[in-house]
């Protein structure tokens, strides 16, 4: 404990309240040591039962309540994320629309650090800092008016965007994020769009999933046009393709997604994705050995592409049909 300890009864406490959790026994014990418990002893040091909040949530709030100012750098640290870097704090503080307003930036994450709550890495001007615990994180970002969030999310976003283009682009869910959270969903869904290829790139299969679900649960916010159709069909065949890479072509969310694709596409005249749509429809079905439907589409297919003129267009849905005889046995047609 150094050269402050606090008395044996409030250790018992201290565990009695933690319930298992070390974050709630380490932020209590300094809660203590800045309260005094060190210094006193008796009925004064009990007194502190009363003093130190029961959760760990109202626990971690008090300590940033006690740094005063260093909370508001905590609250925009908190929105930006687990971690952030100086400079990306620095930049958001200097733009116009942001909300929050600190004098000497430096000094208050100073504050902060040697606090405990957060842990600085690297040195200047490439330094960064991220919270020792999601719960502190969470407990600075909670602390914020509704009205400011939204204000700080889209700041941060413009702030992004403008003067921090390597962030754009090597991560734009942060983009995707932060454009969501200030109730920006038509750019949060260009953006989470944007991930989920960036993603799927890096075969990150299981990361592109993610991004599409999140772009697809704003889509269905957003109000209908064909704008928002469009948006969506590009979403329903990545996720489609995503799918087939991890679950493969027979999976039933296989099928959900390319039929949602075809009834978008037939309400707004995409032609275009028509052929990919069919002959991903037929895969699905083949797939599930349900060969007369598969047939049955794959015709479908061959019908739509036969005034086609890219050869390869008229090649594959000639190919579906050949491999779907060729299962069923018919050799001489296939």
């Amino acid at each position: 404990c150094g050269e402050s300890c606090v008395p044996d009864a409030f250790v018992r406490l201290l565990t009695d309240k933690a319930d298992g959790v070390p974050l709630y026994i380490e932020e209590s014990t300094r809660m203590a040591v800045d309260l005094g418990a060190g210094t006193v002893a008796g009925e004064t040091a009990s007194a502190l039962r009363f003093t130190v909040p029961a959760t760990i949530q109202d626990l971690l709030m008090a300590r940033l309540d006690r740094l005063e100012n260093a909370k508001q750098v905590a609250q925009l640290g908190g929105a930006i994320g687990r971690e952030f870097s100086f400079a990306l704090v620095q930049a958001v503080l200097a733009h116009e629309s942001s909300p929050i307003r600190v004098d000497d930036l430096a000094a208050r994450l100073g504050a902060l650090v040697n606090s405990g709550l957060l842990i600085e890495k690297g040195e200047p001007p490439d330094t960064s800092y991220f919270f020792k615990h999601a719960l502190v994180r969470d407990a600075a970002y909670q602390s914020l008016w509704e009205r400011d969030r939204k204000s700080l999310h889209r700041c941060i976003a413009v702030v992004v965007g403008e003067k921090f283009r390597h962030l754009a682009d090597n991560q734009p869910e942060l983009l995707a994020y932060h454009y969501a959270e200030a109730g920006m969903d038509t750019e949060a869904v260009a953006y989470w769009e944007r991930a989920a290829r960036h993603a799927a790139s890096r075969s990150a299969h299981a990361e592109a999933i993610g991004h599409l679900g999140s772009g697809l649960a704003l889509i269905a916010r957003l109000p209908a046009a064909a704008g928002r159709d469009r948006a969506e069909l590009r979403l329903q065949l990545l996720l489609a393709g995503q799918l087939i890479a991890t679950e493969g072509y027979g999976a039933d969310q296989v099928g959900r997604a390319y039929i949602r694709a075809s009834e978008l596409c037939h309400a707004v005249g995409d032609e275009s994705a028509l052929m990919k749509i069919q002959l991903g429809l037929e895969g699905y079905h083949f797939m599930r050995a349900d060969f007369e439907q598969a047939h049955a589409i794959a015709g479908q297919a061959a019908a739509i592409m036969s005034g086609a003129t890219d050869p390869m267009r008229r090649l594959q849905s000639s190919w579906a049909i050949a491999n779907i005889l060729f299962h069923q046995g018919e050799l001489v047609s296939a």
